[in-house]
């Protein structure tokens, strides 16, 4: 979890969360009696501040590891005169983030602004306590809050730290509480100003991931492990991001927060008849004294309602934190399974468009090749006509050449003959002894 974001004004949209039967809806009268006859005005034990749900926004969760809040812890610390004093609705969030080694610590609770007629109108107080400023952190699983109690003992986280938490108040706002947190605000204001101050923690919020996150906590910031602490995570500590984005300061405790009074305010005083001395007044014969109840019992009949209603609502706030954490979860879940699914269907479609394609190249492919074909076959059939139409004709050309050549060789053949019979008979020579000689 992160930190609570808290609004300034009752219409803001981020302020706290108030569930339908919470307090909001109690009767006023119940609220101004309960103002009027608060016993523990000046106490530090007060149970009166509801549970705060924590913002996301504040810090990236999934970078921080681990990321542990407790609600409605108790504290202890000791005053100037080292007399222990002791608060309960105190809120834990701690910030460890391993990979960038960073850290952070807030303590934080609800004030009811004194001035605000708005029901339910608070502010969220922080204590800043910066990882560079604690000395050691020590973790005690056998303490008990209180000695006198019957109750399980409580896991203490013992800090020990060397500069007083930082006091984080809304912008421009004087921190002055109202009665019914009144006690709470001095016990925060108590511990701004100590250095040692011990959180008993909240047994129904540990858990064996917890537990185990608080071993590590507490083994990186031991006395032994004085090197290479995590330093102070920005993105947790940023103040401009708290109270709705309105943003938060440093308490000036002289200037920023107002006087809170030592004592309660008693209600007005009235003469009791002294020892001995007969009232005049008399009572009705028809009164039951049994009826008569002390300013005491109406008191404790307050308180009791008010414990109850503060017990439903702090179930309620508990559970419907819980039921964000996991519809958070779930939307988150579902988030990222619709983004592969979304990318799924986009290879997907990638894949059957790139396979369509190679199909219609390989019609495409086997298309021009059969045309290919074909045509070769056809051309190679015509220049085989063609060839055989050429080959005939030349075949009749020769063989018509060659009979006109054997005619004109005869021919010829006959006037040669006949010329050289001519010429042999011209030179025919007689031979003196008669004889006649031809030369051939």
């Amino acid at each position: 979890m992160a930190s609570p974001c808290i609004a300034a004004d009752d219409d803001d949209p981020t302020q706290p969360f108030s569930s339908p039967i919470g307090r909001d809806h109690i009767p006023q009268g119940i609220d101004e009696a309960q103002a009027n006859r608060d016993e523990d005005h000046d106490g530090v034990d007060n149970k009166d501040d509801d549970v705060t749900l924590s913002d996301p926004g504040d810090c990236d969760i999934e970078t921080i590891e681990p990321n542990i809040s407790y609600q409605n812890n108790a504290v202890t610390w000791k005053d100037d005169t080292n007399q222990t004093q002791h608060a309960d609705g105190i809120h834990l969030d701690i910030y460890l983030d391993t990979l960038t080694n960073t850290s952070l610590f807030k303590l934080y609770c609800n004030i009811h602004h004194k001035g605000s007629k708005a029901k339910g109108q608070k502010h969220t107080i922080f204590l800043f306590i910066h990882p560079e400023s604690v000395r050691a952190i020590t973790l005690d699983s056998g303490r008990s809050t209180r000695p006198s109690s019957s109750k399980p003992s409580r896991q203490t986280l013992s800090f020990s730290i060397v500069q007083q938490p930082s006091l984080i108040i809304p912008k421009g706002y004087v921190v002055e509480s109202k009665q019914r947190s009144k006690g709470l605000l001095n016990a925060v204001l108590a511990l701004a100003n100590v250095t040692d101050f011990g959180i008993h923690l909240n047994s129904s919020n540990i858990t064996i991931p917890k537990q185990t996150r608080l071993e590590s906590v507490a083994r990186i910031f031991s006395l032994n492990s004085a090197h290479n602490r995590p330093l102070t995570n920005k993105r947790c500590a940023n103040l401009e991001s708290l109270y709705g984005g309105r943003g938060g300061e440093v308490a000036n405790l002289s200037r920023d927060v107002g006087k809170a009074p030592i004592q309660a305010d008693l209600p007005p005083s009235y003469d009791e008849p002294q020892r001995g001395q007969i009232s005049n007044k008399r009572r009705r014969i028809d009164s039951d004294v049994t009826n008569d109840k002390s300013p005491t019992a109406h008191d404790d009949l307050f308180k009791s309602i008010r414990g109850h209603l503060d017990g439903i609502e702090m179930r309620i706030c508990t559970h419907i934190d819980g039921m964000e954490g996991r519809i958070n979860t779930r939307l988150d879940s579902i988030e990222d399974r619709l983004k592969q699914l979304e990318d799924k269907v986009s290879d997907a479609l990638d894949v059957d468009r790139d396979q369509y394609i190679l199909e219609e190249i390989g019609e495409q492919l086997d298309d021009c090749i059969t045309g290919v074909k074909i045509e070769s076959e056809e051309l190679f059939k015509a220049i085989d006509d063609r060839a055989d139409m050429t080959i005939e004709r030349l075949e009749q050309e020769v063989n018509e050449r060659i009979d006109q050549l054997g005619e004109e060789v005869k021919d010829s053949t006959a006037e040669l003959v006949e010329e050289s019979l001519k010429k042999k008979l011209v030179n025919a020579s007689l031979r003196i002894d008669g004889s006649v000689f031809l030369d051939i």
